[in-house]
């Protein structure tokens, strides 16, 4: 992948209720916190029942990170959605096989939310989904997010530099 800028950035999971409203928080909280305001940040599910509230366990995970969910409200992903991100992330292949069924042309903006060669110990690229499991599972699945979106602030920051992303993920 190689934009010139990167202005807006799209997460999707099943729900929008747990992992990709994680993550954009996650990511608007890093961006604002360099004073890089200029990225759009938002998520999207693509089963998700729009209108309502991020799960009460990724509201509590991230509120111990510092971010808040608490005026979250669930969305499902839409064309005007992947035409307008300039980066798409999904946290598992079954996100990513879904999004390609739906909208093929999003291919070559299409990510596994993991940077190539990023020095994690997660044996797997894929966020699984821990909305089956208990609170302990969303705050672990919360720090592997918070991992991987440190890992592709500085990328995000260079591209806005007018330098080449390296090449990576999925998709």
């Amino acid at each position: 992948m190689t934009p010139c800028a990167v202005s807006s950035v799209l997460f999707v999971c099943h729900g929008n209720i747990i992992r990709s409203p994680l993550a954009a928080a996650l990511l608007h909280e890093q961006l604002s916190n360099l004073d890089r305001n200029g990225i759009h940040v938002s998520s999207a599910g693509l089963h998700a029942k729009p209108g309502i509230s991020a799960d009460l366990r990724a509201i509590i995970a991230a509120r111990e990170r510092g971010v808040s969910l608490e005026d979250h409200r669930a969305q499902s992903l839409n064309i005007d959605l992947v035409r307008h991100a300039d980066l798409i992330f999904v946290m598992d292949h079954v996100n990513e096989a879904q999004l390609l069924i739906l909208y093929p042309e999003a291919r070559s903006k299409l990510f596994l939310l993991c940077i190539e060669g990023a020095n994690r110990e997660q044996a797997s690229a894929e966020i699984a989904d821990p909305y089956a499991g208990h609170l302990s599972d969303v705050r672990q699945c919360c720090e592997t997010i918070h991992s991987r979106v440190s890992d592709l602030v500085p990328l995000l920051i260079r591209s806005n530099s007018n330098q080449k992303l390296p090449q990576g993920g999925e998709g």
